[in-house]
């Protein structure tokens, strides 16, 4: 699987960005000092440089965001055989088949008895409350 990661390059690109807006605002901050007009200009002209350049990067960095957009994975699949699922003898699995029958029925008895064994309860008690029931009324 190939993968290309541009991030530090879009990270770097933003950095260079905030560095050169930084650098344009302390140039600005100069002009409002008193200086002569030579002075002045090439302040004007180094201002106008800065400005070129975050303009292209400004440019820079949104080709990179239209372009890299999405990440692109080149992914390689291979069909490889099962495992040795199919060279099981009949005898093995009619083995493992009746295995999973004798414990699944086994359980389902186990269920069945507690089911009954919870109704002969319930009945017994039932029949004591009104058997109970019958004695206090005849008293």
């Amino acid at each position: 699987m190939n993968k290309i990661d541009k991030t530090n390059e879009y990270r770097a690109l933003l950095a260079q960005q905030v560095s050169l807006q930084k650098s344009r605002d302390n140039l600005i901050s100069l002009k409002s000092r008193d200086a002569d007009l030579a002075a002045l200009i090439a302040l004007e002209g180094q201002i106008l440089n800065l400005e070129t350049q975050i303009q292209n990067l400004g440019v820079s960095v949104g080709e990179f965001d239209s372009e890299f957009e999405f990440v692109t994975i080149k992914l390689t699949m291979v069909e490889t055989k099962p495992d040795a699922l199919r060279n099981l003898s009949l005898l093995y699995r009619a083995k493992v088949a009746l295995e999973w029958s004798v414990l699944a029925m086994m359980g389902l008895c186990v269920a069945f008895v507690a089911f009954m064994a919870g109704l002969a309860l319930l009945a017994f008690v039932s029949r004591e409350m009104r058997s109970r029931k019958g004695s206090n009324d005849a008293a």
